[in-house]
């Protein structure tokens, strides 16, 4: 019996980002919620809103979550509308310092800025807490309360 797949014309798979460990870390406990890219026509920014997506790191590891809106513009641009440089890179120590470690990673003038919206920490798959737990107390008090 030959089986065949069909999607639906407005089918849209999960975005999948990958991420240092670092990035990976930021995301999960201190509270980044963007992501810069280099602009690419292969994202269809009127699909992009509302997507689910994967942050991966080591190809074990993923945080799920939706992307909840889209900013293009220049780096400069994409910082004055998101305000808060934390926001994109927690680890940076001022607004000038953010801009300088997103210009060493961005090669193009023309940029997006993904904000995500992470599922609850305790929504997120198992081995990825287990990963966590040793990088934050948080974390681990919520797996001993996932495993009582």
């Amino acid at each position: 019996m030959n089986q065949q797949l069909y999607f639906s014309a407005d089918y849209v798979p999960i975005l999948q980002f990958p991420l240092d460990a670092k990035t990976f870390r930021d995301f999960a406990l201190r509270g980044r919620r963007y992501i810069l890219k280099d602009y690419d026509e292969s994202y269809n920014l009127d699909q992009t809103p509302n997507r689910q997506i994967e942050l991966i790191m080591e190809a074990r590891y993923k945080l799920e979550g939706m992307i909840k809106s889209v900013v293009r513009g220049s780096a400069d641009y994409l910082f004055d509308q998101i305000e808060d440089y934390e926001l994109i890179d927690s680890l940076a120590v001022s607004l000038e310092h953010a801009l300088e470690r997103a210009s060493s990673y961005l090669k193009s003038y023309d940029c997006l800025a993904f904000e995500i919206t992470l599922r609850q920490l305790e929504k997120q798959p198992l081995n990825t807490l287990k990963h966590l737990a040793g990088h934050s107390a948080v974390v681990q008090r919520l797996l001993r309360q996932i495993k009582n």
